[in-house]
C-alpha cells in the first residue's frame, strides 16, 4: 500500500520551492503537503551569519517558516503558502 500524502520537511523559505513540490506531486501521483521549518535567530549560535548585524534580535526570523498544500489533479495550490 503506498501512501496517499507526502510530508517532505524543508528549509527552503524561497518560493521557488513550490514549483519543486508541484512537480513531485505530479510524479508521485499524491497529494504534498510540504513543510517549511521556522527559526528565529535565537535558535542560531551567536556568531551565526545574520543579513542585518546591527539589527540583530532574537525575535527577528531566519526561516520564516509556511506550508502549502499541493493537489495531483494540477491545482497548485490547493491552499496558498501559510506564514
Amino acid at each position: 500500500m503506498s501512501h496517499l500524502l507526502l510530508l517532505p520537511p524543508t528549509v527552503d523559505a524561497r518560493t521557488e520551492w513550490r514549483s519543486t513540490m508541484q512537480r513531485a506531486v505530479l510524479e508521485a501521483r499524491r497529494f504534498i503537503l510540504p513543510v517549511c521549518r521556522f527559526a528565529q535567530e535565537k535558535d542560531h549560535p551567536e556568531n551565526h551569519a545574520v543579513r542585518n548585524p546591527e539589527g540583530r534580535s532574537d525575535r527577528n526570523s531566519m526561516i520564516r517558516g509556511g506550508t502549502v498544500v499541493v493537489s495531483p489533479l494540477d491545482k497548485v495550490p490547493v491552499i496558498k503558502g501559510v506564514y
